[in-house]
């Protein structure tokens, strides 16, 4: 139910699907979606490969989480193919904060803070780099020589001020 949801969060801040923003709302979704399933097919796998735990389905449900978390920031700047690196990373740092509240014994049921703080804080970061120029122009508008774009791209000379931003 979260994800569905979220399709509603993040494809619906467009606000309007007129002009480029009809598409600005279906490459949101795209990145969404393959953001949340990386996440959750590889949560899995680190409880597979570590854990020795057979397809965990809260593995599987935070890990989905921690994708939407770590993709929201940068849903309609980024590519799908960041979209896919950013949700490998989001579940290898929810499976690495989530253990690490373990082993010092910090209750945390529910898993909110390696999903919402870890995961949110990748993601804000995550922005920064894997945001293009032109995903930037659709969804924000074209600021000219001051549209900035992400750490791994080369737009004006602004490429490091958006990471800086977010940092």
């Amino acid at each position: 139910l979260l994800w569905f949801g979220w399709y509603g969060f993040n494809c619906g801040s467009t606000l309007i699907l007129t002009d480029n923003f009809a598409d600005v709302a279906a490459k949101t979704a795209v990145t969404t979606t393959i953001s949340a399933a990386t996440s959750g097919i590889c949560t899995v796998i680190w409880g597979k490969l570590f854990n020795k735990k057979i397809l965990c389905p809260s593995l599987a449900n935070n890990g989905i989480l921690a994708g939407l978390v770590g993709i929201t920031a940068g849903c309609s700047t980024c590519q799908p193919e960041g979209a896919l690196v950013i949700g490998f990373i989001s579940s290898v740092i929810y499976y690495a904060s989530s253990n690490l509240l373990l082993k010092y014994k910090i209750d945390d049921v529910v898993d909110a803070i390696p999903i919402h703080l870890f995961c949110g804080i990748w993601g804000v970061l995550a922005a920064g780099i894997f945001a293009t120029e032109d995903n930037y122009k659709m969804a924000y508008g074209d600021l000219g020589d001051n549209t900035p774009c992400g750490l791994l791209y080369t737009c004006n000379g602004n490429s490091g001020k958006q990471f800086a931003a977010n940092l």
